[in-house]
């Protein structure tokens, strides 16, 4: 078999005489040391983006982003969560609404499995993750997704593993 992606674009993992390929995602969070996406991306096994807390900055920064992934998932903090996730399936600006071409089914499945309580909103939310997940999704030919998080406070420790979990390659 041939292996690919030299540079990182598609590589390929080989057992036996399956070949699985791994997808070139990119895992982005908001900025600060202090902020549970920040946290989380920060772990995660993969090629990770921080952008900044501002709106100004927030479309400055997705514009410097190369159109060259596969897939992006995008963390976000909401501070009414507690120990559960909110999946968003569309973002809106100025009336006008994207919606995620990602397959969320996966995520519901590990979710499941390592028991972590999830929504799935269709109600676009009005602040700063809303900015970056419309931009984000204008930009990028792949598929994106936005995932709502609790803050550090309102996660134990379990929860934190389990949530890392489901990201995980």
């Amino acid at each position: 078999m041939d292996k690919r992606g030299l540079c990182g674009f598609e590589e390929s993992i080989i057992r036996g005489d399956l070949t699985y390929r791994m997808e070139k995602v990119l895992y982005v969070a908001f900025r600060g040391i202090n902020n549970s996406s920040y946290q989380l991306v920060r772990q995660m096994k993969g090629e990770a983006f921080y952008i900044t807390n501002s709106f100004a900055g927030v479309r400055r920064d997705i514009d410097s982003l190369p159109a060259s992934y596969e897939k992006i998932i995008m963390f976000g903090l909401d501070k009414d969560l507690h120990e559960a996730i909110r999946f968003e399936r569309v973002a809106q600006k100025n009336g006008d609404q994207i919606f995620t071409g990602m397959d969320l089914t996966p995520y519901l499945y590990r979710a499941k499995q390592h028991d972590v309580p999830y929504t799935i909103s269709e109600i676009p939310t009005t602040y700063l993750c809303n900015e970056a997940y419309f931009y984000m999704m204008r930009k990028m030919k792949c598929s994106v997704l936005l995932i709502h998080i609790p803050s550090m406070p309102h996660m134990s420790n379990d929860f934190w593993v389990r949530l890392k979990k489901i990201f995980e390659r």
